[in-house]
């Protein structure tokens, strides 16, 4: 089974948190593990690469990050972790 990081914001984390629940209460068995995570920052539209490369530790067991939809930019410095 896939582990999934999703990366947010403060202000969104909870609402996250609510709609990945709610998505996986309609199946059976879920088709994923995650975890969510803040990076300390308040907007998750603000993050960038680097940023995140800079504030998530380097993390095992995870086999996708799931970004928010505006973060724009070179991502291979989260590909080097």
């Amino acid at each position: 089974m896939a582990k999934l990081l999703f990366l947010t914001g403060k202000l969104a984390e909870h609402s996250l948190h609510q709609v990945i629940e709610s998505i996986l209460a309609d199946k059976k068995q879920s088709p994923f593990e995650y975890e969510v995570k803040h990076i300390g920052v308040s907007v998750a539209a603000l993050m960038t690469p680097s940023l995140i490369a800079r504030r998530v530790p380097k993390v095992e067991n995870i086999d996708k990050f799931i970004l928010p939809g505006l973060c724009q930019g070179d991502l291979e410095p989260l590909v080097a972790q």
